[in-house]
């Protein structure tokens, strides 16, 4: 087994003593063709960290060539007729292990078996379904496994870490381009507005106590600094969520943010955990972590699969200062040096608020992370380059003479062709395989689009939306826009505000004149903070024949409202605005 440390430059292999990883420049004559296999149903959703790790994986020095390909719909077999040197297996491509398609979509690349190439794989997540990841890159052959929990190899792979290499590989990268900017026009510390800002979901069960972290620290912190007099924008509510590069000039507009490392205390080998877990909730939705933990076997919740995260980079990149929950940090956050440590249980978290009112303090501790990770350049995108190379070296040899050339080039442009095809097969299958009662439901939609352009407007924002489509699928957003189309046709609806919930709740009028918020009082509100809409009225009947189910024991969210109304708050106030005041 090879062990590579790209956070430390060292490689470590049986038979021979540490050293320094070999990062010359390829010779001008020889060169690789890479197969780099990536899927992305929704391309233009793609989060910034992933077109970065993905566009650093492209960018191997010239006469290699890579052919960047989205598996969406499979890999072709034809493709092998390119007789690539090796094929790269993204992260994303790696996650249909946990798609309902992953039969279906491992016999559409199971030609890579027999390909006479190497096979490099960079899985993240591994502690989620990792022996069934285990399997399967075994079938295809795949001699290096680049992962963020190297230590852990022998857990997760039980098989492929007898025999492939194992390097280490961060989960995210500095794109030294894209955050240089930050360098110059980041305001400084003292004239933030905020003094801590943090965004997290609350992860599922499965991911077991440590995920839970992400939230818990986020809801203590937003308690306690009332005490300390610190001004915070903290949130775990998906609604509130940043999207898209709006995130840097969030992290920069606060001195400070919180946080833990990423990863799961939980092995999932086979989705068995995650399987009874979901099991136990249909039958009491209620249930607490703490509640659901009971019911466990003994030791689900011991390990400690942790890992930097891109959100600590980039909140290097920002200069914002860091309170963290005490942990390894992959080897590149000190404490004191780069952070602020808190205990696991948060005992500490007042003194660690106290101290974040010294603006010297984090202005120091910020500076120093700057200058050790984001100005060293260790932990830019470029690095990951390297180490994809150094991979390439040990399983693909030095590359061979001539091997770009126009025939190349030819194919490579019909393979990425027929990859950028997936925009459109992906909604072609969605269509294709709707669920019972669908079919009518897209069929009304479209009717109501063609007939009320105020929802044509919605529907287009959505659609152009690549960060709300990432947050809310079609499914969920024909749904959204069947209920407004619905209520429009109505012609009033009941609307109020519930404060505590940070909510805008709407319920049919039945004809009657709508009330209880104005269209100005409706953008003051979107435009003030996030809010999240809800329906709590009765079924909707949309047209004939169609008719939304809602639950009964309560309000049902509407994302795509929400998400909306943050991007576009006057459409979504011209959609809303005449239902709810009287004609």
């Amino acid at each position: 087994m090879v062990a590579g440390d790209i956070s430390t430059g060292r490689l470590v292999a049986p038979g021979r003593t540490a050293g320094r990883i070999r990062l010359h420049k390829m010779g001008s004559m020889r060169g690789w063709r890479v197969l780099l296999l990536y899927l992305a149903e929704r391309p233009s959703a793609l989060r910034m960290t992933t077109h970065q790790h993905l566009r650093a994986l492209e960018q191997l020095p010239s006469p290699s060539r890579v052919l960047t390909y989205n598996a969406a719909a499979g890999a072709p077999a034809w493709l092998r007729r390119l007789r690539f040197d090796a094929v790269v297996l993204h992260t994303t491509f790696l996650c249909i292990r946990w798609y309902d398609r992953f039969p279906e979509l491992k016999r559409s690349v199971e030609w890579l078996a027999g390909l006479d190439a190497a096979k490099i794989a960079f899985p993240q997540d591994d502690y989620e379904r990792g022996h069934l990841l285990d399997d399967w890159l075994g079938e295809l052959g795949v001699g290096a496994i680049c992962t963020p929990l190297p230590g852990h190899a022998d857990v997760l792979y039980p098989s492929l870490s007898q025999s492939a290499g194992i390097y280490h590989a961060l989960t995210g990268y500095l794109d030294q381009a894209e955050t240089a900017r930050f360098a110059s026009i980041a305001p400084a510390g003292a004239d933030r507005p905020l003094d801590i800002a943090y965004r997290a979901r609350n992860l599922p069960y499965w991911i077991g106590s440590h995920g839970q972290l992400k939230h818990l620290v986020g809801e203590a912190t937003l308690a306690a600094a009332p005490r300390h007099g610190l001004v915070t924008d903290i949130s775990t509510r998906p609604q509130e969520t940043i999207l898209g590069g709006a995130w840097l000039d969030f992290m920069a507009s606060a001195r400070a943010t919180i946080g833990a490392e990423s990863g799961s205390s939980v092995l999932d080998g086979r989705g068995a955990i995650r399987r009874k877990i979901e099991a136990l909730l249909r039958e009491q939705p209620d249930l607490t972590f703490d509640e659901v933990a009971t019911q466990m076997p003994p030791g689900w919740d011991d390990y400690r699969f942790f890992a930097l995260s891109p959100r600590h980079l980039e909140a290097v990149a920002t200069k914002t200062a860091q309170i963290l929950v005490e942990g390894e940090y992959s080897g590149v956050l000190e404490p004191e040096r780069h952070y602020l440590p808190v205990r696991r249980d948060f005992s500490d978290l007042d003194d660690a608020l106290e101290r974040a009112r010294d603006p010297e303090l984090l202005g120091r501790v910020a500076q120093q992370a700057y200058e050790d990770v984001y100005e060293s350049g260790d932990y830019s995108t470029a690095r990951l380059t390297r180490l994809l190379e150094e991979v390439l070296r040990e399983h693909a040899g030095e590359g061979r003479p001539g091997r770009g050339g126009a025939g190349f080039e030819a194919v490579a442009r019909a393979a990425r062709a027929q990859g950028a095809l997936t925009r459109f097969r992906t909604p072609v299958r969605h269509l294709l395989t709707l669920r019972p009662g669908e079919h009518a439901q897209a069929l009304a939609a479209l009717r109501l689009v063609a007939t009320d352009p105020a929802l044509a407007r919605l529907v287009l924002d959505y659609l152009l939306a690549s960060d709300v489509r990432e947050h809310v699928p079609p499914r969920q957003a024909l749904r959204d826009f069947l209920l407004v189309g619905g209520l429009r046709r109505l012609g009033a609806v009941e609307a109020a505000v519930d404060e505590d919930a940070h909510r805008v709740v709407l319920r049919s009028a039945e004809g009657e004149d709508g009330g209880g918020l104005s269209p100005e009082r409706l953008r003051e509100l979107l435009e003030s903070s996030s809010w999240e809409f809800a329906w709590a009225g009765e079924d909707v009947r949309v047209s004939r024949g169609v008719e939304l189910q809602m639950p009964k024991d309560g309000p049902s969210s509407v994302p795509t409202l929400s998400f909306l109304g943050r991007r576009r708050p006057e459409h979504v106030v011209s959609a809303l605005s005449r239902l709810l005041t009287q004609p």
